[in-house]
């Protein structure tokens, strides 16, 4: 085009070939039909105290750790009590009490999706808003550190991203063996893992699409970095282009059981046609010879046993039943037919990121996408420049210290971008007219944002990546 941009969008998901698809005739009005200013003041920031306490320590009163479950219509003391809740999180919630007990939060649909409702023993409850207010675990206080305890259905994804801006949150959604394994791990801190920090492995496909730039944006930046430091240097592995088979991942990681995995890669979404094939392969890596990672064959020949996985793909986290991308694109375009497929699976959880925290020696955490991503929010499409320095700074800075961050904590960056690019999107849409480049701009921006506030974490998010020299 005549003024710089891009004709097309490209799409990350495979549903058997590669996706794109001009901009609709509904993408100039997309923009204006979202609550871009909502969202804008939601992503406001909780000012610091004049000495503010350690942000990793989630153990203090005014840092805070908390559950979050569903609203049952249950005495209000019994939900505080957790009667409801697996006896893993029953066992969790104890053994991160304070004082007046724990933090125990619940979700009630008619609330809607700014508040939630802490419940007290003595059969009370108030609701708390989930942005503006005070950090902690004392009465109308909001932790820092969240944990969602239920599934996609009961808690919705959207509520996740939502807390996303203001807090770390994490989500378990595991069956009961799975569960205790998970939480018995948690609370001795993987103490017999074996898992090493100086070994990370970096797994990039290249295909001559949207997966160069996945590669070029994260995989290859954080390789090189691994690759210049004394620490993982020497032990740190990047398989790229034709390399990246998934049997060549499954040696990889055998090899060096590493804490910190990373992945670039398109995520299955297909056959179109089979929805329950779409719902078995979800978001699963696909390989150089576009096969999917088989989770199966994976944990037969390799145990998490407290490894980080972050996976940039399409759907690597699950799906939402409604997409927010959907009027971005033209009816019936090769992106759009994917939208449609994946919500038509409804709110679901990916099958990679349940294998890996229901193994026998589970996973720390997982970092994924709800939805799919797209070139754009890697790429600045009016200049070319990378925009995946939080992603970096997350996976590097947050995971590869003698004292590393939550991982909850690490992914805070993300999300604080998530909340300027909201906040440009408000400005930049008041400010222009319809079709202009700063339309198109602010159009930019809200693609970027939901990007980054639709990473959802698996596990608790106070968990941290295997310590350099440890």
């Amino acid at each position: 085009m005549s003024d710089g941009w891009p004709r097309t969008l490209a799409i990350n998901a495979w549903p058997d070939a590669p996706a794109d698809a001009e901009l609709g005739p509904a993408a100039a009005a997309w923009i204006l039909g979202q609550e871009v200013d909502d969202r804008a003041r939601e992503a406001g920031l909780v000012l610091a105290a004049d000495e503010p306490p350690d942000p990793r320590d989630w153990r203090r009163a005014d840092v805070g750790w908390g559950v979050v479950l569903p609203w049952t219509g249950a005495p209000v003391a019994d939900q505080a009590g957790l009667v409801d809740a697996p006896a893993a999180i029953q066992r969790l919630a104890q053994a991160r009490a304070g004082p007046d007990g724990p933090a125990v939060f619940r979700y009630a649909a008619e609330d809607g999706l700014g508040l939630l409702r802490r419940v007290y023993p003595a059969g009370d409850h108030q609701r708390v808003a989930i942005t503006g207010g005070p950090t902690g675990t004392g009465r109308g206080q909001l932790p820092a550190y969240l944990l969602l305890a239920g599934g996609p259905a009961q808690l919705p994804w959207e509520l996740q991203c939502r807390l996303n801006l203001s807090c770390a949150v994490g989500r378990l959604d595991l069956p009961a063996p799975a569960l205790d394994r998970y939480v018995e791990c948690l609370l001795t801190e993987w103490a017999d893992s074996a898992v090493c920090a100086a070994k990370p492995v970096v797994w990039a496909t290249d295909s001559d699409d949207i997966t160069e730039l996945m590669r070029v944006a994260v995989a290859e930046q954080l390789a090189a970095k691994f690759a210049a430091d004394p620490d993982t240097g020497a032990g740190a592995r990047y398989l790229r282009g034709p390399q990246a088979t998934a049997g060549a991942l499954v040696d990889a990681l055998a090899a060096n059981r590493p804490s910190v995995v990373v992945t670039t890669s398109h995520g299955r979404t297909g056959p179109l046609s089979d929805p329950d094939a779409m719902a078995r392969d979800l978001g699963l890596p696909v390989d150089a010879e576009r096969q999917p990672l088989d989770p199966a064959a994976l944990l037969a020949a390799w145990q998490p046993d407290g490894a980080i996985w972050y996976a940039h793909a399409c759907c690597s986290a699950g799906s939402d039943a409604t997409s927010r991308f959907t009027a971005l694109v033209p009816a019936g375009s090769q992106v759009a037919t994917v939208l449609d497929a994946v919500a038509a699976l409804g709110h679901r959880v990916a099958p990679l990121p349940t294998a890996l925290l229901s193994a026998p020696k589970p996973a720390r955490a997982f970092i994924g996408h709800v939805e799919p991503t797209f070139d754009w929010t890697l790429e600045r499409p009016e200049t070319g420049q990378l925009i995946s320095a939080a992603t970096l700074r997350a996976l590097w800075t947050g995971c590869f210290q003698r004292r590393p961050e939550p991982i909850g904590l690490a992914f805070r960056q993300q999300f604080t971008h998530a909340a300027q690019l909201f906040g440009e999107a408000a400005q930049t849409n008041r400010n222009s007219r319809a079709d202009s480049p700063q339309r198109r701009a602010a159009s930019v921006a809200l693609l970027t944002a939901y990007d980054r506030q639709s990473m959802v974490i698996f596990g608790d998010p106070t968990v941290c990546a295997a310590a350099l020299g440890g």
